[in-house]
C-alpha cells in the first residue's frame, strides 16, 4: 500500500495542521511518512495519533487534513482526507465485475462501489474484517478475501437473547460518545424513566473495558455508538444494549428490520399500567446510590458537550 504524494504534497500547500491517523496494523508505515511530510514542507503541525482498525470521524477532533493509514468507516468519513491505496490484479478485477451488489473500502478508492442493494447478497472487498462484519450485521454478505464472519441471522439471535436476559432490569446507563447521538439518548433516558424505569447519560468518546467496569450500580448499559463499531462483546458482566434492544424490552415487539441505533419509541407512548410495574424503580436507584457522574449541566435545557479532564489529580490534561 501507498500513498499518492502528489495529492499529499498538494494539499498540505496550504495548511497549518495534519493529523496522520494511524491503526495498528499499519504502524510500521509510520516514520517514513512522518519524515517525508515534514522534510517537504518544515513548518507544519504533524500529530501522529492511534487509531480504531476503522477510523471513524466521529472519534477524532477536526483538522485541516487527515491521512489515514487505515481504512475509513463506512458510517462517517472525513471531510479532507488522505488515503492509503491498494491495487487490484486484472484477474481479481474480472471476478468483481461478475457481481452486481459491491462495496469497496476506502483503501480500493480507485475502483468504485456498485450502488449496493439491502435485500441482495454484497460482495465485500476488504482486508479489514471489521469492516466485513458491520456489513454482515446489515445485510448478507460474500467476503472477496478469506474470512470467517458470523451471519445476520446468528447475530440477530444474539442480541434478542440478550435482551430477554435484561427485559426486567431496572437501572440503565445510557453511554453516548459524541454528540450527534445526545438526543437518541435523552430520548431513551425519557423513555425509560417514563416506564417507571431509571436512566443516567454518560458521555465516553472511546469506548473501553477500563471504562464500562467503573460504572457502580448500574444492572445494565445502553450503549450508542458509531454502528460500524462493535463494543457489544466487551467482557464485562453487565449487558450491553443497543438502542434498538432497548426498544424491543419497551415495546414488546421485535423489529425484523433490526438497526443497532433505532428507536422508533415515541416519548409520550407509556401506559399507566407500564408505570405501576416499575414503580419501585425510582425508589431503588435512591436506596443503592448510582456510583458515577451523570452528563448533565446547570440548565436543564443545555444541550452542548463539555470537555472532560484526563490524567492525574495533579496534573490534569483535556482528552
Amino acid at each position: 500500500m501507498q500513498l499518492n504524494w502528489v495529492d499529499v504534497f498538494k494539499k498540505i500547500e496550504n495548511i497549518s495542521e495534519a493529523f496522520i491517523l494511524v491503526s495498528k496494523e499499519y504502524s510500521n508505515l509510520v516514520e517514513n511518512i512522518y519524515d517525508k511530510i515534514v522534510e517537504h514542507k518544515k513548518e507544519i503541525n504533524l500529530f501522529i495519533i492511534n487509531a480504531d482498525n476503522i477510523i471513524c470521524s466521529l472519534k477524532h477532533k477536526k483538522t485541516d487534513l487527515v491521512i489515514l493509514l487505515g481504512v475509513e468507516c463506512p458510517e462517517h468519513g472525513f471531510e479532507n482526507a488522505i488515503y492509503l491505496q491498494d491495487k487490484l490484479g486484472d484477474e481479481e478485477i474480472k471476478h468483481i465485475n461478475t457481481f452486481s451488489n459491491v462495496y469497496f473500502d476506502s483503501t480500493y478508492l480507485q475502483y468504485k462501489s456498485h450502488s449496493y442493494i439491502q435485500n441482495q447478497e454484497l460482495l465485500v472487498v476488504t482486508k479489514n474484517e471489521a469492516i466485513l462484519r458491520y456489513f454482515s450485521r446489515k445485510m448478507h454478505v460474500k467476503p472477496f478475501y478469506n474470512f470467517d464472519i458470523e451471519n445476520r441471522f446468528d447475530y440477530l439471535t444474539r442480541r434478542i437473547n440478550l435482551a430477554e436476559i435484561a427485559k426486567n432490569n431496572k437501572t440503565f446507563a445510557i453511554i453516548f460518545v459524541h454528540e450527534t447521538y445526545l438526543s437518541l439518548a435523552v430520548k431513551i433516558k425519557k423513555s425509560l424513566e417514563n416506564r417507571g424505569r431509571c436512566g443516567y447519560l454518560l458521555f465516553l468518546r472511546n469506548i473501553r473495558y477500563s471504562r464500562l467496569v467503573t460504572i457502580e450500580n448500574i444492572d445494565t448499559l445502553v450503549l450508542i455508538d458509531c454502528p460500524a463499531y462493535d463494543n457489544f462483546n466487551i467482557d464485562v458482566t453487565l449487558p450491553i444494549l443497543s438502542p434498538a434492544d432497548v426498544q424491543y424490552i419497551l415495546s414488546k415487539k421485535w423489529d425484523p428490520k433490526y438497526e443497532i441505533n433505532k428507536f422508533d419509541i415515541s416519548v409520550e407512548n407509556c401506559k399507566e399500567k407500564d408505570i405501576c410495574i416499575y414503580q419501585g424503580a425510582g425508589k431503588l436507584i435512591l436506596d443503592s446510590d448510582f456510583f458515577g457522574v451523570e452528563f448533565s449541566s446547570k440548565d436543564d435545557d443545555d444541550l452542548e458537550i463539555y470537555e472532560g479532564k484526563s490524567g492525574i489529580a495533579s496534573e490534569y490534561t483535556h482528552e
